[in-house]
């Protein structure tokens, strides 16, 4: 180029330091050989454009051409590292080093250049001779399109949103440094496009020009940096490794000038002359060599000319078959079909394709294509051309000469109807004592239902090649489909060392340790490598079912409900498995509503399923539907349904039945451990609980692993026996199960009974959200929340199981008894009606109805319920309590007391019956007021702690300690705001307190609350009668229901001698 270009370029870059002009300027200094002034100007343009990659191979070009290729890497580095992804930085450094003959560094950039470019044919033929080039042929003749003109990429918007910048300085590395290469990792993806051959010193691969391109070995010898430390990782070095640097000048060294005499220099050369004629005479007398020996030489460079002819073009053949020959093709595709994935016959047929370009008529390279196209067609997905194809090479003249097994299998895959069945008769009568033929043997024996002869083929090609891939796969199928898991998984085990992504062979072993319940998080991290666009549909399908199983019993239900879902559209023949899993994930989630319709689906689609109709039975019994599954699977001769109905005859108590039932569940004379347990709990409850310890004690000490059922089972039996801290521990095992429910609920059940509600929460909320149909868990957790005086609570939980299990009496019980203690007496009322619909005879039922009879003003219907559930439970405590207070109502106090006196013989720990007892004779109560404060505040429920505190207010008002008194009579309408007593002993203390009107308020509401309570009545006419003769009147009534109501009442005579005074005070006139 013309000097003045160069001047105008440096006329515009001082004008404009920022132009991108400088990478202009210093392409036509590289180019003039003016390198130095090149990187001066790079390195100043770089500044202002850090993101410029032809600045950064320019700077690098023009350090090469001043021999320092170790900074010019640097620069290449950061060429490569403002965008990985663009093909621009690699074909740019490419064209340097191409250039530069440097093809060793060169190579693996052209390969990643060509995996970001695969469409560019330029760039691949380019590839292509820089490798023959590096083998010895001549350079690369082709320049890409892409060099000619290469785009420079648009710079990314500064901070301060102008396109480039001043503030990013170009930062030097230290020298002597051994820079990090990046086209290291331009190596290990370009790997993957182009296989390397293996370095060897012997066989069909040269010794030298073909070895990895990758660093390392004898052509990058190690290096390490003066001063460097030993804990510092070893760096690689970079692809300009093979450029030396150029020699440092050490400067110029001045000749010494030695004084000769002009006499003496004649005098050398005539001495010199003399001597040089007498030389060229003797040669003019004498032939020279080449001219005694010029017809040998002649032949002998005509023979060296073909020999080097011969060498370039094996080497051009080597180069274009990428280092191999026929023997390295064929063993390559046996490997591949070894694997015997898709992946491994599409590999195989890539081989088989170049060793056919080898040797068309190979007789081995076309048994292998049959083999390949048939298997892939057949098995792996493959296309009908693949079928065509297959039976194109199975045609030819040859076809089985090399591997008739394979040919045998291979006519068998391709041919279709009449003519596949007399192809696989062929195998099963076939002589051939090779492991392919015994594997496809076995392979259709066992369709058959030959599992004798199937297993015999099966060993006997693994003796033959005990890396058949095929034959260990399908020998482990065998196993599991045949319950033995454990064998399965070894022989799974051994077909994974030799094809680790095999489809069969992942599935296979995900599904037996899905069986055996081992190590499923690593199974379901195998099944989520295979890819589903390298599967045959019926393998997608089987993915998914596999890995929603994996899922749901690696915790994740929500996600295995997707995917089984998803999978479930379209399953075809796997339609049935799918709702199975589907329901058994479902129920695992909790949502057992759910689970049951997708089994009723299941059991619809194979109606003699054992599996089905397990699984559809377990969610029965998880629903609380025993009597359901009795009666549907009543005529049902399997093992699995006697076990389930002999648990349903369990939870209803009939043992007889249960041990009937159990009884068919016997395999030569033993029991399932399911059924042992169920019988242990049958032996404890016919008096033998000692007996049952020890059975269990053993059972779940023999069990291979943790058995929840057989720890509740247990946990029961100790909780029988009173040993509470090892029913606890029982309790707590089972409820580590992610699929237990009924440990957890157990576990709530006994703290709430113990006296600790609110620990009992979180298990019984751990309980309802494995089985959100459990009603066992529902009803508990009801109750610990009216324990915990939470109403609202306790009646979300009711409601839900009532709305779950609306032929439950007990959870229409407890929507009615969280709707009273909220006041809410209608409600709580038609919600009592419909349990005594279900079930009139339930003791706690009448009781609540004389609750609600009594709120209703109907103290006769009130004591009819209390008749009622004192017959059906004749020494229940709490009956008693309340019997004991309708006495109060009624003023009759000797029978109040008898009552109270019961409740407390009945239950030592009854808080009701001494309560009862102290609020009697509030005088008499002293000595109990602490023992009733403390029970205030530690009573495990909450109606007790509110009895207790109106006790002890009652005590506390009578022996003059008012604010004690108030404190307590607060906190018992703190917990039971609807408790008729808490707000009459809170009016008592108002009034004692002088603070008439809040006082009346009160005792009206304690009025209210219950209407046929005689003290209540009293209480408030007192207090009327205390006001003026305006209030007179509404005392009068008071009194009056007061005597109608409570006609044995103590205070009867005292009423009576008011009532003629006050009749007049309230009929006169104002």
């Amino acid at each position: 180029m013309p000097e003045s270009l160069v001047e105008r370029y440096e006329q515009l870059l001082a004008t404009d330091p920022t132009s991108t002009l400088f990478v202009e300027l210093a392409r036509v200094l590289v180019e003039e050989g003016e390198n130095a002034r090149a990187a001066e100007v790079c390195q100043q343009g770089l500044v202002h454009h850090p993101d410029s990659i032809h600045g950064y191979v320019l700077w690098g070009k023009a350090l090469i051409g001043l021999g320092r290729p170790a900074e010019a890497m640097e620069q290449f580095d950061k060429a490569v590292a403002v965008d990985r992804q663009d093909p621009l930085a690699y074909h740019l450094i490419s064209e340097v080093l191409v250039s530069k003959g440097l093809y060793r560094s060169a190579l693996p950039l052209l390969r990643k250049a060509v995996a970001l470019s695969p469409g560019d044919e330029q760039v691949k033929i380019w590839l292509e001779q820089t490798q023959a080039a590096l083998a010895g042929g001549p350079a690369p003749t082709i320049r890409p399109a892409v060099l000619d003109n290469p785009p420079e990429r648009p710079l990314p918007p500064r901070a301060n949103g102008t396109p480039t910048g001043s503030n990013a300085a170009v930062r030097p590395t230290r020298t002597g440094s051994t820079p990090p290469p990046p086209p290291l990792e331009a190596l290990a993806e370009a790997a993957g496009f182009t296989p390397l051959p293996e370095r060897k010193g012997s066989g069909s691969f040269p010794t030298a020009g073909d070895g990895p391109t990758v660093p390392g070995g004898p052509d990058y010898p190690a290096s390490a940096e003066p001063g460097a430390t030993n804990g510092e990782p070893p760096t690689e070095p970079s692809l300009l490794a093979d450029v030396p640097d150029a020699p440092v000048p050490t400067g110029s060294v001045p000749a010494v000038k030695r004084p000769f005499s002009t006499g003496t220099t004649q005098a050398i050369a005539k001495e010199y002359e003399k001597a040089l004629r007498a030389k060229v005479a003797e040669k003019a007398q004498k032939k020279s060599w080449l001219q005694v020996h010029a017809l040998k030489l002649a032949i002998g460079t005509v023979t060296l000319v073909a020999l080097v002819a011969g060498a370039l073009v094996y080497r051009h053949t080597r180069t274009v078959n990428q280092g191999r020959n026929l023997s390295d093709a064929l063993s390559s595709a046996r490997k591949a079909l070894a694997l015997d994935t898709a992946g491994g016959d599409r590999a195989a047929l890539d081989s088989l394709a170049q060793a056919i370009r080898m040797e068309e008529d190979s007789t081995e390279a076309w048994d292998l294509t049959a083999y390949a196209r048939a298997v892939l067609a057949d098995e792996h997905g493959g296309t009908a051309q693949d079928r065509t194809q297959a039976a194109t090479a199975l045609a030819r003249p040859k076809a089985g000469a090399s591997h008739p097994g394979l040919v045998l299998l291979a006519r068998a895959m391709t041919a279709e109807g009449a003519e596949r069945d007399a192809a696989r008769k062929a195998i099963l009568d076939s002589p051939l004592d090779l492991t392919e033929v015994h594997d496809a043997a076995g392979r259709l024996l066992l369709a058959k239902g030959d599992a004798k002869g199937a297993v015999l083929h099966f060993k006997r090609a693994l003796e033959l090649n005990a890396g058949n891939v095929r034959a260990l796969v399908a020998l482990g199928d065998y196993y599991r489909e045949a319950g033995d898991d454990a064998a399965a998984l070894n022989v799974y085990g051994t077909a994974e060392q030799l094809s680790p992504d095999h489809p069969g062979r992942v599935l296979g072993e995900a599904e037996s340790r899905l069986a055996l319940e081992q190590d499923l998080t690593q199974a379901l991290a195998a099944v989520d490598k295979l890819s589903p666009e390298t599967l045959t549909p019926d393998m997608v399908a089987r993915r998914a079912l596999d890995r929603g199983r994996l899922l749901s019993a690696n915790g994740a239900h929500d996600q295995a409900v997707k995917v089984l879902t998803e999978g479930a559209t379209g399953a075809g023949k796997r339609a049935f498995d799918f709702q199975v899993a589907l329901g058994d994930a479902l129920r695992a989630s909790g949502d057992l509503t759910a689970a049951q319709k997708s089994l009723e689906t299941a059991v619809k689609q194979k109606p003699k399923s054992e599996e089905a109709k397990e699984a559809l039975g377990r969610v029965l019994l998880g629903r609380d539907r025993e009597r359901e599954l009795l009666q549907r699977f009543a005529d049902d001769s399997g093992r699995r349904m006697a076990l389930l109905r002999g648990i349903a005859w369990g939870r209803l108590k009939d043992w007889k039945k249960a041990r009937a039932e159990l009884a068919k569940t016997t395999v030569s004379g033993k029991y399932p451990i399911e059924a042992v347990a169920w019988l242990a709990l049958a032996d404890a409850a016919e008096g033998e609980p000692d007996k049952a310890q020890t059975v269990l004690e053993k059972t779940l000490g023999a069990a291979k692993r943790p058995r929840a059922d057989v720890a509740v089972a247990l946990g029961k039996v100790y909780w029988q026996r009173g040993i509470i801290d090892r029913a606890k521990a029982q309790f707590e095992g089972a409820s580590r199960d992610p699929r237990d429910y009924e440990g957890a609920c157990a576990l709530g059940r006994l703290l709430w009974t113990s006296g600790s509600p609110e620990r009992a929460v979180e298990p019984l909320q751990l309980s309802i959200q494995r089985n959100r149909s459990h009603g066992e868990s529902r009803h508990a957790l009801s109750r610990v929340y009216l324990a915990l005086a939470k109403p609202a609570e306790s009646l979300a939980q009711a409601e839900a199981w009532a709305s779950e299990n609306p032929s439950s009496a007990t959870a229409h019980k407890d929507v009615a008894l969280a709707l009273a203690q909220q006041g809410k007496w209608k409600e709580s009322e038609a919600a009592l009606g419909r349990a005594l619909k279900i079930d009139a005879q339930d003791p706690e039922s009448q009781r609540l109805k004389a609750t609600l009879m009594f709120a209703r003003g109907d103290g006769r219907a009130g004591f009819a319920a209390l008749q009622k559930a004192n017959s059906l439970a004749p020494k229940d405590s709490e009956v008693f309590c309340a019997i004991g207070r309708a006495f109060v109502r009624q003023g009759n106090v000797p029978q109040a007391q008898k009552a109270y006196e019961a409740a407390s013989r009945e239950d030592a720990s009854s808080v009701c019956g001494l309560a009862g007892e102290v609020l009697l004779k509030p005088a008499a109560g002293k000595p109990q007021l602490s023992k009733l404060q403390g029970l205030s505040s530690g009573a495990p429920r909450a109606s007790d702690r509110a009895l207790a505190a109106v006790a002890a207010s009652r005590v506390a008002l009578v022996n003059g300690r008012v604010q004690e008194a108030k404190h307590s009579a607060d906190l018992a309408v703190e917990l039971q705001p609807f408790l008729s007593d808490a707000a009459l002993a809170q009016g008592l203390v108002l009034r004692k307190l002088r603070d008439e009107t809040k006082a009346r308020e009160l005792l009206i509401k304690a009025v209210q609350l219950d209407p046929a309570d005689g003290p209540a009545r009293l209480a408030l006419a007192d207090a009327y009668a205390a006001g003026g003769d305006t209030d007179a009147k509404r005392a009068y009534e008071e009194y009056v229901n007061f005597t109608r109501l409570a006609p044995k009442s103590p205070e009867m005579n005292r009423v009576k001698k008011l009532l003629p005074a006050l009749k007049k005070r309230a009929t006169r006139p104002p």
